[in-house]
């Protein structure tokens, strides 16, 4: 029974709910987490428990059965919606960064606020200095880019 658990969390696609405002195919949201009350409602285990905090996630297909929270912590109706995990794309240093390395995140300290890569050097969004990840691959080296003089490559990553 394990091992068909494994091979069905591998397939990447996961059941769960979203408000019918954002239920559209291609919108993307970062899970936050639940709320205390959310783990004795009775859609728990389809709503949140599949989600991973600060995880990224895209809707990759809208249902048409809707629900309204029992908790009414929403306020318009959920709907049943397909995500997929997405990797999460940050800044880490050239040297001794690889694909499929585990690692731990160190944001990189900048004041270069034009940077466009910024935003992937001091993530606080979607990953956390001294989070552990492993990195799928190297998206490209943006070095030459960086305003602070770093030597760093963009990578796309999991957290664990």
């Amino acid at each position: 029974m394990p091992k068909e658990e494994e091979e069905e969390e591998d397939t990447g696609e996961i059941l769960t709910f979203a408000s019918v405002s954002r239920a559209k195919k291609g919108f993307q949201f970062v899970h936050r987490g639940h709320l205390p009350g959310c783990k004795a409602c009775q859609f728990f285990f389809v709503c949140q428990q599949p989600l991973k905090k600060y995880q990224v996630y895209e809707i990759v297909e809208v249902r048409k059965k809707q629900h309204e929270c029992p908790n009414n912590y929403h306020e318009e109706p959920m709907q049943v919606v397909k995500v997929v995990k997405l990797g999460k794309h940050v800044a880490m240093p050239k040297k001794g960064t690889f694909a499929s390395v585990n690692a731990t995140y160190v944001h990189q300290h900048c004041v270069a606020f034009e940077c466009p890569h910024r935003p992937e050097c001091v993530s606080t969004t979607v990953i956390f200095p001294g989070q552990k990840v492993k990195v799928r691959d190297i998206v490209r080296d943006i070095s030459a880019d960086c305003r602070m003089g770093y030597q760093l490559v963009l990578v796309d990553c999991d957290t664990f």
